[in-house]
């Protein structure tokens, strides 16, 4: 398992042996944990700290205590303090402490994420005995630990996925949500013989316009249903979501339009919204209110973004399972509005290009430690694949690559359509995959195809011996005011 942490040490370049030290201890990390690979992340300057904890997660981070202004150029001590706190679970570390340090260490020891105060000489000595850090950094983060540990099955025992889409809350009536989500609660619940799902997974589409408010009421949604359930309070590792094409917030992205235009008399300003961008990187902060509510549905995913983004929560992996045999990934097929366009739908290569790399890592771990690879799981909300016309990505034959490379997955979960598909795609000659369409779960008549049903999917995961063996799916539809199981689909794993 890939873990990053982040070095915030401004006498790595001062041209001693710091540097080496440091991967000294990193080296003797991946030798007496060879099931994890460890990334040490070396920060330039203060401003290169900012700009990393903008764009990666990292599972821990070390911070010298003692950083000089020089070194801190262009950034402000307290703003990285505070973005360290939020960051990760820290420990703080010196070589060197006088009176002029005591502010700051207080400051930051207020944060409540320090774990401990170590000398330079403390730190060296994990070169030779590195255990006791990594039980310090296991026990703060659950990020490293890699497990969620509440999630205990047994090597035979199923794993149940509820699959929902394109919920729209603000864009369908909504008063008799409180009778219908019991029903579906109780379909589901006689399917899985009583026992609630083990994951519950939203393929895009929680809101109708990207408002807050109609995000809490999707939010709300899911709370309810998983009361019904017996399924974790949100937000839970076990929810897992990606953005939709209604998940953006339009009057956000259209800021990157508006100027200040002179007015007829020229004697002052008046706002005017124009056809072209004229401030693209504010478009990223259309999808600021789905960031926040993803934070309130779920938690512990690994983000994949672009350094220097300011919204980076959008694609991510997830291994926390993979002490049952899952792992998870989740990748944006939306690109927000613009004042010439309306949202894209397409992927982020880059960012798909280091979700594999992320993937490949955690395959070879899993494979080492478990003795079989992992079952992948990914989740997008267009569909992936050219064979539903414009309403798939545009770059289909690039995932199609990926697919069939680094990002090679066992099944994959999409909405958008409104209308549920279950399929085998052959990708090639050896390689297939599983897809999972799931129909909107509340939106009623017109906001359909004709002649499909709302409803949503169930899929079970055969197990044995920890391994998934085979998955059988069954769609769900709303028949003369039941939610009906249809029969289900079943793939033997090869």
């Amino acid at each position: 398992m890939r873990t990053n942490i982040l070095i915030v040490d401004d006498e790595i370049l001062d041209g001693d042996t710091r540097f080496d030290d440091y991967n000294e201890v990193r080296e003797a990390l991946e030798a007496a944990i060879p099931s994890f690979k460890f990334e040490f992340h070396f920060a330039e300057s203060g401003a290169d700290a900012i700009v990393k904890l903008s764009s990666l997660t990292f599972d821990f981070i070390i911070l010298d205590v003692v950083l000089e202004d020089q070194w801190m150029r262009g950034a402000k001590h307290q703003d990285l303090l505070d973005r360290i706190a939020a960051a990760a679970p820290f420990a703080l570390l010196t070589s060197r402490f006088d009176d002029s340090s005591h502010e700051m260490t207080s400051s930051i020891l207020s944060k409540g994420r320090c774990q401990c105060f170590m000398s330079w000489s403390d730190f060296k000595a994990f070169a030779r005995h590195p255990m006791p850090l990594f039980s310090l950094m296991t026990k703060s983060s659950h990020n490293l630990v890699g497990l969620d540990a509440a999630l205990k099955l047994g090597p035979d025992e199923p794993v149940s996925i509820l699959h929902i889409s394109d919920i729209q809350s603000g864009g369908y009536p909504s008063k008799d949500d409180t009778v219908e989500i019991q029903m579906i609660a109780n379909s589901i619940l006689d399917a899985c013989g009583g026992r609630a799902p083990t994951f519950v997974v939203s393929s895009g589409d929680l809101s109708e316009k990207g408002l807050p408010e109609e995000f809490a009421g999707g939010i709300t949604w899911i709370r309810e249903l998983g009361k019904c359930l017996g399924f974790p309070d949100l937000p839970t590792s076990r929810c897992l979501s990606v953005p939709g094409n209604h998940d953006f917030c339009w009057p956000l992205a259209s800021a990157a339009s508006w100027d200040l235009a002179p007015t007829p008399d020229l004697r002052g300003k008046k706002p005017s919204f124009q056809d072209t961008v004229l401030h693209p990187q504010l478009t990223e902060f259309a999808f600021a209110p789905y960031s926040e509510a993803q934070s309130k549905l779920t938690e512990s995913k690994k983000y994949i973004g672009h350094a220097g983004h300011r919204i980076n929560t959008l694609n991510w992996v997830d291994a926390s399972f993979s002490h049952i045999g899952i792992v998870f990934y989740g990748l944006n097929s939306v690109w927000p509005i613009t004042s010439s366009a309306l949202p894209g739908k397409s992927l982020d290569e880059h960012v798909v290009g280091k979700v594999g790399e992320e993937l490949t890592v955690m395959r070879r771990t899993i494979d080492k430690s478990l003795g079989f690879p992992p079952y992948v799981i990914g989740i997008v909300h267009h569909s992936p694949f050219g064979d539903i016309g414009d309403r798939s990505i545009d770059n289909s034959d690039f995932f199609k690559k990926f697919l069939i490379g680094a990002g090679k997955t066992d099944l994959l979960m999409f909405g958008h359509v409104h209308e549920s598909t279950i399929r085998e795609v052959e990708l090639s000659d050896r390689s297939k995959v599983i897809y999972s369409c799931a129909s909107t779960v509340t939106k009623r008549g017109s906001a359909r195809p004709e002649d499909t049903n709302r409803g949503l999917n169930l899929i079970e995961l055969a197990r044995s011996k920890g391994q998934v063996v085979k998955s059988s799916i069954t769609t769900f539809e709303w028949r003369s005011g039941q939610l009906v199981p249809n029969k289900p689909v079943v793939y033997t794993r090869r």
